[in-house]
Formats: structure tokens, sequence, C-alpha cells
């Protein structure tokens, strides 16, 4: 009787420590997953784009856009308004070549940005009547 008491406990201990071990098993891999997530670089492309008159001037609300120079291209196609600084910024979510072109009335300002992976591109675009 002690054998069969004995063997039961046993066996009992064993279901306990391998449920106990898949356990561990299972936080030990979210841990991972969660630790090598967390190292990974944020991968971004930004533009900072100025606008300015003639006299060097920043022109507030001036309407921004940017477009891929190529014929049917939708990637790329942003548009905003300038802040009281005369700036703005856009986040794009691939390297490319983009134009800008910069409104504010009649006056009317181009130029382009190259982005570049992990930093802010800046550039400033004087508008003209």
């Amino acid at each position: 009787m002690e054998d069969i008491i004995f063997t039961t406990r046993k066996n009992c201990i064993m279901k306990t420590l391998t449920k106990f071990a898949g356990f561990l098993a299972l936080v030990a891999l979210l841990s991972t997953t969660l630790v090598l997530n967390s190292c990974k670089k944020e991968i971004y492309y930004k533009a900072r784009i100025t606008v300015v008159n003639q006299a060097n001037f920043p022109i507030q609300n001036a309407i921004v856009n940017t477009s891929a120079p190529c014929a049917g291209c939708t990637e790329g196609q942003y548009s905003g308004f300038t802040g009281l600084d005369g700036t703005i910024t856009f986040e794009f979510p691939a390297k490319m070549v983009l134009n800008v072109m910069a409104v504010k009335g009649t006056e009317t300002g181009e130029g382009f940005i190259q982005l570049i992976e992990g930093q802010t591109v800046e550039e400033v675009v004087v508008i003209r009547p």
C-alpha cells in the first residue's frame, strides 16, 4: 500500500515539475522576445522644410507639398501648412528623393529633398512673387 501511495505522490510531483518547467520555458521565451524587440533600431525618414521670403523671413501658413519626381507616382505625396516659425516636418515610410513646392498667396518656391535613414533632412525654400 505504501508503494502505491509513494508512486502516486511521485507521479503527482513529476507532473507538477513538468508543468512548472513548461511555465518557466514560456516565461524565458517571452522575456527573450521582449528584450530582442526592444533592441531594434527605430528607422525613420524625416524632412524639416523651412519657407522664407526673399528677405529671409520665415513665412507662416504657407502650403508645402512634396511629391516624387515621376509621372503617376503617389508615394511621397504629403501636404501641410508651415507653423509660426515657417517650418513643417514630414515623416516618410522609406528613402526617396522628393520635389518640394511651397505656396503662400501668389508667391511660390521650389526645392528638393533626398531622405536619409535615421536623419532629419533640412531644406529651405525661398518663395518669390
